[in-house]
């Protein structure tokens, strides 16, 4: 079962901080979900090297 959560955006940059540390060296399979093109798969098992949030620019980048 997956649990659900809203962050307000001020808490985005330490909570990827932490997901980074966490996913670090693992490997995850990205999906993205957006309104206008749904839900989709955008790259398969990947080695996760790092997450970050960009607040000035609000980019969520993955470093796969």
């Amino acid at each position: 079962m997956t649990n659900t959560i809203k962050l307000e955006r001020a808490a985005w940059k330490s909570y990827f901080d932490r997901v980074s540390k966490r996913l670090a060296g693992r490997q995850a399979e990205i999906e993205i979900a957006s309104l206008d093109v749904g839900s989709q798969i955008a790259a398969k098992w990947l080695t996760v090297f790092g997450v970050s949030y960009d607040e000035k620019n609000d980019l969520l980048a993955v470093m796969a």
